[in-house]
């Protein structure tokens, strides 16, 4: 695997766990968040994929919902570092994720890049499916991490490890 195919698996980590958290149980039964556990979840997602595939989250941060004229926002970002030398040095911040790209249109312009005009939907289910067999293998780790971030609305690298540390099947090989 690329780097650049894991770039696109931790962009498209937040959206798969999204859907993952709605599928229905052995019985059928399907549980729907709310908009703030969705948030939380997805940045969670973000932070443990790039975990597991050896890149450093520094923070996730997700802000309160808040009503205003358009309706309900919610946001949220997770900053992934690259090298542990790199340490934490940022501090977390909502500044300027208005100005940022989804994380949809990245992978759909790394998708594009890579396959083409007429391959880019097949290599983005490949991603997609690749994606979904690491966030099984870590999925307690990402709710752990999503209820953190739902209870503090910042969680920092140190609680991203320790998460990870506790988690068995998160020190197996990570590649799906």
């Amino acid at each position: 695997m690329t780097r650049g195919e894991e770039e696109a698996m931790i962009n498209l980590a937040g959206k798969v766990a999204e859907y993952r958290a709605m599928r229905p149980d052995s019985k059928g039964w399907r549980r729907w968040p709310t908009l703030h556990e969705s948030t939380c979840l997805h940045e969670s997602a973000h932070c443990i994929v790039a975990a597991a595939l050896g890149r450093h989250p520094q923070w996730a941060i997700v802000a309160e919902p808040a009503v205003t004229e358009t309706g309900v926002t919610l946001s949220g970002r997770a900053h992934i570092g690259y090298s542990p030398e790199q340490g934490a040095q940022t501090e977390p911040s909502l500044e300027g994720n208005d100005r940022l790209e989804s994380d949809f249109s990245k992978v759909i312009a790394f998708c594009q890049f890579i396959a083409g005009e007429r391959g880019w939907f097949r290599h983005m289910r490949v991603l997609w499916r690749e994606t979904d067999v690491l966030l099984r293998a870590h999925w307690p780790a990402v709710k752990i991490l999503s209820l953190a971030l739902r209870d503090k609305g910042v969680v920092r690298r140190q609680d991203i490890e320790d998460i990870m540390r506790r988690w068995p099947a998160n020190r197996e090989t990570t590649s799906p």
